[in-house]
């Protein structure tokens, strides 16, 4: 970890934020009170931004909604929501008031952390995969923990480097809104450019139905995966903005004769025929062909034109276009709760068909608009490279170093108070946390101070761990924050793959957890695995956080036959 700058902390994130706060009796309004609800989707996960907000009776959302304020911050915890980055900011809510979805986390910041600082510290892909490293729950149904923000730190630079930072990422953000904006204006470009081209030229139209001068084939049903040594498929998802995506791929295996028939090439039209969604049946786009043998499968339907007779991104952008939508709309069919299309309907669609000439001068319209969009799209990796970099810089105090400088004697006033302020307000949470769970789980019994859900009886015992906790270095914290991740043990090797920004070694990271461990903040244990690679047995060690059992009892009691089941994924 790259030490932080004079007058930085590293802090728990559920040390300077209330994790999912309560809804205290006096906040709660009265029963007819308007506020605002909010669903997973309602949150975009390209902007970070509440776009889709709706309005319903305190009374109809107060129990089994997750409830949240005005500044509070959303965190989606379930896969793969949490991945795609759903989080922002609670704003502009009705009477100052939300309920959403229980799939999300709360963060309220306190008054050592601007609300924006952390929006986007949370959103960085880097917090997203020490986040996914937390995962518990069955497969497709895993979660980030509430205890999770218990164990992720954040580096907290004074409030007034807080807003500089700030600012810089905010123009920063707003730049590549911009730019995605740019993106979006030309691909909804194309129905006005097509819809003004047929206006021009309408004398000169013949409407032909599509069997006329097209054939149809459906795609195959043969189960798709991951394996990239088959053949890529394209789906319904790969059909997208009236264009190809190849961002998330699937391949199938299969016979060379249905292979044969089923690969596409240049001027075939993709069309989605089924779908739960009406708006998504009659979706197209027509295929470029860029070298490599693709099928397409059994939801698609392929439509081959006479390339003689029609230009295949003349007709995809008629079926696209509000028109082509309106007459698609007339042959769908319903079963089943599925909206459908088949050849025969598909093959009876009137297309409006220009001389061959004038699709080709369309043609080369529409390629002008094309080659912006696909330069301003091939920049899109560029910038998130550009991204990462920032926001790496931005939190570790490289970004704001000259500002630093410019302002070493507002900062020097600032620092003390600061971080007294963090003390004061990390010791008010972690007791907050306490009477939690104590007023929750546990009878209260004097001399003793709850943890989790058992008791620890000795206060000297835990106040020490915490007091040593906190006098370690930015570095001893980075390991002793990690540890815990994902499963109850760790080795060094685990520890330095989950954290990439570092230059520190595996050995560093070896020396350290064993110092921890000698410190009585991690245990120990060494278990007996085979080195595949020189194919002999050797010792290595393993660590972990303590139980409260532990602290409480002081025992050191190794539970081997947990670890051995664990130590193929941790070797």
């Amino acid at each position: 970890m790259i030490n932080l700058p004079n007058g930085w902390l590293n802090a728990r994130i559920a040390d300077v934020c209330e994790v999912n706060p309560t809804f205290s009796a006096h906040e709660r309004p009265d029963p007819s009170t308007p506020v605002t609800f909010l669903p997973m989707s309602g949150v975009n996960e390209e902007t970070g931004t509440i776009n889709e907000p709706e309005e319903k009776l305190y009374s109809d959302v107060s129990k089994g909604f997750t409830y949240f304020r005005e500044g509070d911050v959303l965190f989606a915890k379930i896969t793969p929501s949490m991945e795609n980055g759903k989080a922002a900011i609670a704003r502009n809510l009705v009477n100052g008031i939300g309920f959403g979805s229980t799939e999300f986390h709360v963060l309220r910041p306190t008054s050592v952390i601007l609300v924006e600082y952390l929006f986007y510290y949370i959103r960085r892909s880097g917090f997203r995969r020490w986040a996914k490293q937390s995962f518990v729950g069955s497969a497709g149904q895993q979660r980030v923990p509430t205890d999770f923000f218990d164990r992720v730190w954040i580096p907290l630079p004074p409030l007034s480097e807080q807003q500089r930072i700030v600012e810089i990422l905010r123009e920063f953000d707003e730049l590549h809104l911009m730019r995605r904006k740019s993106y979006k204006l030309l691909q909804n470009l194309f129905p006005l450019l097509f819809s003004d081209f047929l206006v021009k030229h309408e004398s000169q139209i013949k409407n032909f139905t599509l069997s006329k001068f097209a054939k149809t084939k459906y795609g195959t049903s043969v189960q798709a995966d991951e394996d990239a040594t088959k053949t890529p498929v394209l789906r319904i998802p790969n059909v997208i903005n009236r264009e190809i995506d190849y961002t998330v791929l699937k391949y199938v295996e299969l016979r060379e004769r249905e292979r044969e028939l089923l690969l596409l090439k240049y001027g075939d039209i993709l069309l989605v025929r089924t779908n739960g969604n009406p708006d998504y049946v009659g979706r197209s786009a027509s295929f470029e062909d860029d070298g490599i043998e693709t099928v397409f499968a059994s939801y698609l339907i392929r439509v081959r034109l006479d390339l003689d007779l029609a230009i295949p991104e003349y007709v995809s952008d008629y079926l696209n276009s509000k028109r082509g939508k309106q007459a698609i709309k007339l042959k769908i069919t319903t079963s089943a709760g599925q909206f459908n299309l088949n050849s025969e309907s598909i093959g009876s669609l009137e297309i409006p068909l220009l001389p061959i000439e004038l699709q080709q001068n369309y043609l080369k319209l529409r390629n002008e608009v094309t080659k912006h969009k696909k330069l301003i799209k091939s920049s899109f990796k560029i910038w998130n490279d550009l991204s990462n970099s920032i926001f790496s810089r931005a939190f570790t105090g490289k970004l704001t170093e000259k500002w630093r400088e410019e302002n070493v004697l507002t900062l020097q006033s600032e620092v003390r108070d600061f971080n007294q302020s963090i003390s004061r307000i990390a010791y008010e949470q972690k007791l907050q946390r306490n009477q939690n769970v104590e007023d929750k789980s546990l009878p209260k019994r004097d001399g003793n101070i709850y943890i989790a859900t058992r008791p620890i009886n000795s206060n000297r015992i835990m106040l020490n761990r915490r007091e040593l906790a906190d006098a370690l270095s930015s570095k001893q914290q980075l390991c002793f924050s990690l540890v815990g991740f994902g499963k109850n043990y760790f080795n060094a090797k685990q520890i330095h793959a989950l954290q990439e920004e570092t230059n520190l070694s595996e050995a560093d990271f070896e020396q350290i957890l064993t110092l921890l461990a000698e410190s009585g903040l991690l245990r120990r244990v060494r278990v007996l695995a085979t080195d595949i690679l020189e194919d002999k047995q050797a010792l290595v060690p393993v660590f972990r956080l303590l139980n409260d059992e532990e602290i409480e009892n002081n025992t050191r009691q190794n539970d081997l036959a947990e670890i051995r089941k664990e130590l193929e994924s941790l070797l």
